[in-house]
Formats: C-alpha cells, sequence, structure tokens
C-alpha cells in the first residue's frame, strides 16, 4: 500500500508579536526585508524560507473574509478567493513548517499563480528543517543562532520576575544558558519552567543535561532532547 501524502500537521499560530520579545535578530529583519522590497519587478511571486493544499486555501480565505468557511468544494473556494483578492497584491505568511511534498508544494503554488496574477506577490516560509527551506525555496536566509547575551535576556525575562539574578543562581544560570546553545525557544522555555522554582529544580535541570554529540538540520536534536529533558522534570515536580 502507498502511503498518502502529507505535507505537515498545522499548528496553529498568530500574528500578534511583542516588538520587545524579538531579541537579536535586527540584522536577520533587515536583510529579509530588502529581499522583499527588492525583488525583481517582473515577478509574479517569490517565497523567501525562514499541507493538505486545500487546507491552506480555506485558511487563507478565513483570514481574508473574517468568517468560518462551510463550502467543501475546492474550485468555489479558489473562486472566491480570486474575488476577495481583487488583483491587490499579497504577503503570505506560513508560519514553522515541519514538513513539504514537493509535488503538493507546487500545486499550491500553481493555485495561487492563477488566484491573483498581480506582480509583486511574496510568500514568507518560517521552518526550522532545512529539506523544507531548500524545497519551497533555492535562496533562502538561514538565521544564525544568538549570541550568549540575547539567550540571556531572554532567560532572564522568563525565570525572574524582575530580572534580577540571585546571588546564590548565578552560577547555575550562566551554566543553563550555555546549555541552550544560542537557541532562543530553548532559552525561553527553560526560563519560563523555573520561573519561581525552588534552587534543586534549577540543578535538576544540569543533572538530566541532554545535549549529545550529534545534530539534525540545525540542532534540532539538541533542541529537543533539552525541552524533553525540561518538561520531564517539570512534569515530575507537578
Amino acid at each position: 500500500m502507498v502511503p498518502s501524502r502529507q505535507i505537515l500537521p498545522i499548528q496553529e499560530t498568530n500574528s500578534i508579536v511583542v516588538a520587545s520579545d524579538i531579541v537579536g535578530r535586527d540584522m536577520d529583519v533587515a536583510v529579509i526585508k530588502e529581499k522583499i522590497l527588492n525583488r525583481r519587478a517582473d515577478v509574479v511571486m517569490c517565497t523567501i524560507p525562514i499541507v493538505e493544499t486545500k487546507k491552506f486555501l480555506e485558511l487563507i480565505l478565513e483570514s481574508l473574509t473574517k468568517k468560518k468557511v462551510e463550502v467543501q468544494s475546492r474550485d468555489i473556494i479558489v473562486k472566491t478567493l480570486q474575488d476577495e483578492m481583487g488583483g491587490k497584491r499579497y504577503l503570505l505568511v506560513l508560519d514553522d513548517l515541519w514538513h513539504v511534498d514537493p509535488t503538493l508544494w507546487h500545486e499550491f503554488m500553481d493555485t495561487l499563480k492563477v488566484i491573483n496574477t498581480s506582480r509583486g506577490n511574496c510568500i514568507l516560509v518560517t521552518t526550522r528543517m532545512k529539506r523544507v527551506a531548500s524545497t519551497v525555496a533555492a535562496d533562502y536566509h538561514m538565521l544564525e543562532k544568538l549570541a550568549e547575551d540575547h539567550c540571556w535576556f531572554i532567560f532572564k525575562q522568563r525565570a525572574f520576575v524582575d530580572g534580577e539574578i540571585p546571588e546564590e543562581l548565578a552560577s547555575t544560570c550562566n551554566r543553563i544558558v550555555q546549555m541552550c546553545q544560542g537557541l532562543p525557544l530553548a532559552a525561553s522555555v527553560l526560563g519560563g519552567l523555573l520561573r519561581n522554582k525552588e534552587k534543586h529544580e534549577w540543578q535538576a535541570i544540569l543533572d538530566g543535561n541532554p545535549l549529545v554529540a550529534g545534530e539534525d538540520d540545525n540542532g534540532g536534536n539538541n533542541l529537543k532532547k533539552i525541552l524533553n529533558s525540561a518538561m520531564i522534570i517539570y512534569h515530575l515536580r507537578i
């Protein structure tokens, strides 16, 4: 039996961003803006990487109309999108893609080109997987790991109400931030889990240090192990 093709399990995010939460990415933002604003004028659509295709089209339509899509026909959804877009240019953000089937991705792109033929449309894709980035576009922007002081800033924001580190925890904090290896999600999650915790619980994170040799796709393996270790300790505490 041939397995059905899957693009990704859809993970919902939102477009609300707290500016103060963005740390150490000023240069990346500038580069991505430059790519979006200075692409060739004759390009109908470009993709810059950071589904079931019908579901994506439904989500786009719901975002435009602020209404739940009731129709089942993909053809009707596509025609309704054509009416709603009315030839306007768009920037479509697809956040945190983990898996992409190349055939279905190109089918999705072809559909968008039919829906709106205006020049200058753009899709911004974020992903942690190099293979996904290379599937959706040949030229992608790779985010580097954060500097340690930026990880410190994120960690302190999450771990301490007033941002001040107690003297007895300074050494432990330093070692935990080093564990994060420049990964902002690790710094954020670990800081949040350790907020208002006792000193022995901080030490438990170090005693269960999950880092081992070997990585996948830009450190994803290490990140999972850091977060898994923290979650196990957290659940034991509960």
